[in-house]
């Protein structure tokens, strides 16, 4: 079929008045790079279809390429989906990039199937200057969700998803275009302008909890809700987003004035906020001084805000030796073993060496064939334990390793000039341990060359030509 005129009419149709405000600055920004996440649905085809004319229209240089993650779960039709995809993307003169799941596991639960998507993203983004990569989710997802996380016992931060605009693992961020049209609008103009697209399957089996609020509890909410519930329960989440946010606000300009150092706090500077901060405010000190390992369960935040309020005295474990700790006037997270301190060194070329957190760095000037290439270029080569760096063998010859210091910055691909590395810590979610244990590699002039978690300095990347790079490993 003609995919660029179905693009061409569909845009005609639907415009462009539907954008939630607070993404549209995200969409016209130029120079940035976009990506639209598409299974092959009616949704993400439509996304698809919609958003190859707005970004040709608006910026004819704007990067937009097609993801597609195949599963691998319905056999042929997986493989259907794929192609479908493919064609689409090809008939949109677009860039498409294709994952696929293999899984030791037998059994496939939302879960699994939801990391393993965002790790493809991960992996296909990495190449791209502050990409930015759009998914479909639509008004009947919005009452779905809110339904889900009621159910769950989910707080405003939960209830106000999906937003237009989110941040995910691997600093990556999404945008969400198609909020405010219901389903049965995406579908009536795929038809109107005879766009093809595939239907899963699996949306019709009841094994997931999802599938199960949409065939059997939404229907009898709209029937007795007597009202447009797509468009009330939308009304409904944007204001809670607005309240999240508020009260997000409020709790950064707490956590400010609070002095957390050295993981420890005063429990009467917590103990004067209002309660709905003081959980925001523990929840995010247990992450600044654990790492992902450490759980902060929501039962166990209300035992210590109970505490707190009546202070008494708490303890709890919140796993891999960490330990929440109210007692005599301080909040404190103690561990059962110290912090693995190390001095900085000089690394020669080729060389490796061992930390006391039990990983190996490694140095090696390696040869690039054409595959590996190419998989670094398109960012499909993972940045968080190993880079490849355009560095001249003369310059390679040693690094120097170092701990990370407060105030350290350099210009890290990806962003658009120098950035304190702290920034980039918080930006990518990166536990306080991993922060603290982790190398630094700086080149003999003093510049920062890469830590691992973060991207390579934008100064060294790989040119297409480039036939030899220095390799950086940190592993177990």
């Amino acid at each position: 079929m003609n995919w660029a005129a179905a693009a061409e009419a569909l845009y005609e149709n639907v415009g462009d008045e539907f954008l939630p405000t607070k993404l549209r600055p995200l969409l016209e920004n130029r120079g940035r790079a976009f990506s639209v996440a598409c299974s092959g649905g009616a949704d993400s085809v439509f996304l698809a279809l919609w958003a190859s004319v707005f970004f040709r229209r608006g910026d004819p240089q704007a990067q937009l390429k097609i993801l597609h993650f195949n599963h691998q779960l319905r056999g042929e039709a997986s493989d259907a989906d794929e192609a479908l995809v493919v064609s689409l993307a090809e008939g949109l003169g677009l860039k498409v990039v294709v994952g696929k799941w293999v899984r030791d596991e037998k059994r496939v639960t939302e879960d699994s199937a939801r990391g393993a998507r965002m790790d493809f993203f991960g992996r296909a983004s990495q190449a791209s200057f502050n990409p930015l990569i759009l998914t479909a989710h639509h008004a009947g997802d919005v009452v779905e969700s809110v339904l889900m996380r009621l159910s769950r016992g989910s707080g405003i931060q939960g209830l106000s998803a999906p937003r237009a605009i989110s941040e995910g693992l691997y600093g990556l961020h999404f945008g969400r275009p198609l909020l405010r049209l219901s389903k049965r609008t995406l579908i009536d103009e795929l038809k109107s302008v005879g766009a093809e697209w595939r239907e899963d399957a699996s949306n019709e089996s009841d094994v997931f909890y999802r599938n199960r609020v949409r065939s059997q509890v939404v229907p009898a909410w709209q029937e007795a809700c007597e009202r447009d519930l797509e468009g009330v329960v939308g009304r409904s989440r944007e204001q809670m987003e607005e309240d999240f946010e508020a009260l997000q606000e409020w709790a950064d300009d707490w956590w400010s004035n609070l002095a957390a150092a050295n993981g420890s706090i005063r429990s009467e500077d917590l103990a004067r906020a209002p309660r709905a901060v003081q959980r925001r405010l523990i929840i995010r000190f247990v992450r600044e001084f654990t790492d992902d390992s450490a759980v902060l369960s929501p039962e166990l935040a209300e035992r210590f805000l109970t505490a707190l309020q009546t202070r008494e005295e708490f303890s709890a474990s919140l796993s891999s030796g960490y330990y929440l700790v109210l007692e005599k006037g301080a909040i404190r997270i103690n561990r059962d073993h110290i912090l693995r301190n190390w001095d900085a060194f000089r690394m020669p070329l080729g060389t490796e060496a061992f930390l006391p957190n039990g990983y190996r760095i490694r140095m090696n000037w390696v040869e690039l064939n054409k595959d590996l290439l190419k998989a670094i270029l398109n960012g499909d080569i993972a940045h968080d334990q190993r880079i490849f760096a355009g560095v001249s063998r003369k310059h390679a010859r040693s690094l120097f390793v170092r701990r990370w210091r407060d105030g350290d910055a350099y210009h890290a691909f990806g962003r658009g000039s120098q950035t304190k590395i702290k920034k980039l810590f918080n930006d990518r979610k990166l536990p306080i341990v991993w922060r603290r244990e982790s190398p630094l590699f700086e080149t003999a002039e003093g510049e920062i060359l890469w830590m691992p978690g973060l991207p390579v300095n934008a100064r060294y990347l790989l040119a297409s030509e480039a036939t030899h790079a220095l390799q950086l490993t940190y592993e177990k």
